[in-house]
């Protein structure tokens, strides 16, 4: 998944593709940090973030700002798939508050790493997912609006990583 994302980042930049590049930003973030949580399991008592884990989430703050910004300018411009570059702005930005939140020891689960773990690696599938069905939108017999083809991944998966991690949520005494 890694290098999938790293060569979709290469791709994008070469062919000026804003798919790849979003699919890639996003598998790269979601997959480095899910594995990173891993090992950052004591943060909040001994264990703090390596520059690493700073410079990753870092990276996905500054993306996710211009994602939701480039998402404005496309709608003002009666493009909808600003949409898309919004939600996943949202997104990306919500699990860096997340991170931020972790990293400072503001842990709110006993098993925050492997919520984290399970959120991110999932995530990373739908972002894999949502790649496999905008490449091959053009094969689906029903034509689809190009927005719906983006978030109908994200739609139908993200309860379930809600799902899961309301399962094995375990609180701190």
């Amino acid at each position: 998944m890694l290098l999938a994302g790293s060569s979709s980042l290469v791709v994008s930049t070469l062919h000026s593709n804003s798919f790849l590049f979003i699919v890639g930003v996003f598998t790269l973030y979601l997959v480095s940090t899910g594995n990173r949580y891993i090992y950052l399991k004591m943060l909040g008592h001994s264990q703090k973030p390596t520059i690493l884990d700073w410079s990753i989430t870092i990276c996905m703050l500054v993306t996710g700002i211009v994602f939701i910004i480039f998402g404005i300018h496309h709608l003002l411009t009666h493009n909808n798939f600003g949409i898309v570059f919004i939600v996943f702005g949202f997104i990306g930005l919500r699990f860096v508050r997340m991170d931020i939140g972790n990293y400072k020891g503001k842990v709110k689960a006993k098993n925050y790493w492997l919520l984290a773990h399970l959120q991110r690696m999932t995530a990373g599938y739908i972002a894999a997912t949502t790649a496999f069905l905008v490449v091959n939108a053009k094969y689906v017999p029903i034509a689809l609006p190009p927005v719906i083809i983006w978030l109908l991944p994200t739609a139908i998966l993200t309860p379930l990583i809600f799902k899961w991690s309301k399962k094995y949520y375990v609180k701190l005494k």
